[in-house]
């Protein structure tokens, strides 16, 4: 139900054209398109291959409080007070429900304020078959949640619901993602963040990210870095542009300001993970800094941070290291 009044407005045609009652044959094609809002209403009679709706049972089912409220998503009155993860892009917040759908207007709402993040996505079952509501038309089926999302903000309320009752959210939260953190367990909000197996939890949620525009067009969304003794190992996720092919290059200075290490790689949007081997290296501290430039021309890309605005030039230092 997109909008309560043009749904009214619809009832009252349909109506007075001789209509009494409106069918919906969820295996059509055609139908998954209203599917999250007609089946925002209990049936008065249903099968496997139909669900039968009251013209009157409509009407009545629009103003009810059969429809879910704001209990559903009171965690995310939780979760924006919870200040240890920045708003993602390509995360998306997750609620579920074994039956109904969320009230549009409570939904709508709620999903506007989500600035910064990939969106609102809420599951529930019709006739044992998973339903997604979202803004989002790119959402109709589990696998589009794995397509689109990194990492995945679960919330729900227990006394309401959970994830085993339904076993399809809960299985793409054990098959293609894995638990960072329960950030939030309390009688009334569960929050939890998810993030597929190959990306460290401190790249998708971080309370601080250094996340940079080039000038180019390129974006760097966020940076990562874990030393495991002669061996730096980089995260990055990257944003990608059509026209220009992206490279970058690690390098680490000395206090002296000599370099000590230069590593290359060519910028591929579905790799994330480069290891840097530091065997090399002698005792000392260490600027390890970035640099982005084109791959075809070698000119390196400047650009800017996106939280703050502050221009880089040409590289940024992104740790300091010390060798014993």
């Amino acid at each position: 139900m997109d909008d309560p009044a043009k749904f009214l407005a619809a009832v009252d045609q349909l109506q007075a054209d001789g209509f009494s009652h409106v069918l919906y044959h969820p295996g059509l094609p055609t139908a998954r398109g209203i599917r999250a809002g007609i089946t925002s209403f209990t049936p008065s009679y249903e099968d496997a291959y139909v669900l039968i709706y009251d013209m009157d049972d409509l009407r009545q089912s629009c103003h009810s409080s059969n429809l879910l409220h704001q209990e559903l998503f009171a965690p995310l009155g939780h979760l924006a007070r919870h200040r240890a993860i920045l708003p993602d892009e390509n995360v998306s917040i997750i609620s579920v429900h074994p039956s109904q759908a969320a009230d549009y207007a409570v939904f709508k709402s709620q999903a506007a304020a989500l600035s910064g993040w990939n969106g609102l996505l809420h599951t529930f079952h019709v006739n044992d078959e998973l339903i997604i509501q979202s803004l989002d038309s790119r959402y109709s089926d589990a696998g589009d949640i794995v397509k689109y999302d990194d990492g995945l903000v679960l919330i729900y309320n227990p006394p309401l619901t959970g994830t085993s009752q339904l076993p399809e959210v809960e299985s793409i939260l054990s098959e293609s993602y894995r638990l960072c953190e329960r950030a939030l367990d309390t009688d009334d909000a569960i929050v939890e963040f998810h993030a597929k197996p190959f990306l460290p939890c401190e790249l998708v949620f971080s309370d601080t990210k250094q996340r940079v525009h080039y000038d180019s067009g390129l974006q760097m969304r966020n940076l990562h870095y874990e030393l495991y003794g002669k061996r730096l190992d980089f995260y990055a996720l990257w944003q990608p542009t059509r026209d220009l092919r992206h490279a970058f290059s690690i390098q680490l200075f000395a206090e002296n300001g000599q370099k000590a290490i230069g590593q290359d790689y060519v910028i591929h949007f579905d790799r994330v993970h480069y290891p840097v081997d530091l065997e090399s290296l002698a005792p000392g501290a260490y600027e390890a800094k970035l640099i982005v430039y084109n791959y075809d021309s070698g000119a390196s890309i400047a650009g800017r941070y996106i939280d703050t605005g502050v221009r880089v030039n040409r590289e940024f230092v992104f740790a300091r290291l010390l060798f014993g």
